[in-house]
């Protein structure tokens, strides 16, 4: 997941077909986006700046975006 802080365009590596779930600081869910195998890009740049936690693979990062 790079780079991070980002000001916009994410990009993520996947293995697999994947989910991925974007959540706010306060836990609320803000975006949802299927990964394909490979390189993927998701654009954040709609979102304000903070802190965001991405959920892939059962695993949580922080994601900031400035």
């Amino acid at each position: 997941i790079y780079p991070n802080p980002t000001s916009g365009i994410v990009n993520i590596y996947s293995k697999i077909t994947e989910e991925v779930s974007i959540y706010n600081s306060m836990g609320q869910l803000i975006r949802k986006e299927i990964l394909q195998t490979g390189n993927n890009k998701v654009d954040i740049s709609a979102f304000p700046n903070g802190v965001y936690l991405l959920q892939k693979e059962n695993k949580t990062y922080k994601l900031i975006k400035k």
